[in-house]
């Protein structure tokens, strides 16, 4: 699968100006229709490789606990919950990502 996501950068099917002019969903989209991409590599792609900063990793394993242990929940949040929980943060969920996730070390240490 990563052999045809470089090919497409390659031969001009996908670019990353492309990717980063059209709207966040938009450029998601694009990039689940390749083979192989699903919602979370497409999520994490595009934050870390491409700098979208609202990009979201719903179902993440790391942001499901510390959204968790944020906001004392019984269980992990499944995909609606997350996304509810993440909306405030808007245009920088993906950023709120990140600073959750690095909340997971101090909660590790606890």
């Amino acid at each position: 699968y990563l052999q045809g996501l470089a090919r497409a950068f390659l031969d001009g099917t996908l670019g990353e100006a492309r990717l980063e002019a059209v709207p966040l969903e938009e450029a998601e989209a694009t990039l689940r229709a390749v083979k192989g991409l699903g919602p979370w590599s497409v999520a994490y792609g595009m934050l870390r490789a491409l700098g979208r900063v609202d990009a979201l990793p719903v179902g993440d394993a790391g942001l499901r606990a510390a959204l968790r242990h944020h906001y004392a929940l019984p269980a992990a949040p499944d995909a609606r919950t997350q996304l509810e929980l993440m909306e405030p943060f808007r245009p920088y969920r993906g950023l709120a990502t990140y600073y959750f996730w690095k909340s997971l070390e101090k909660i590790r240490q606890e």
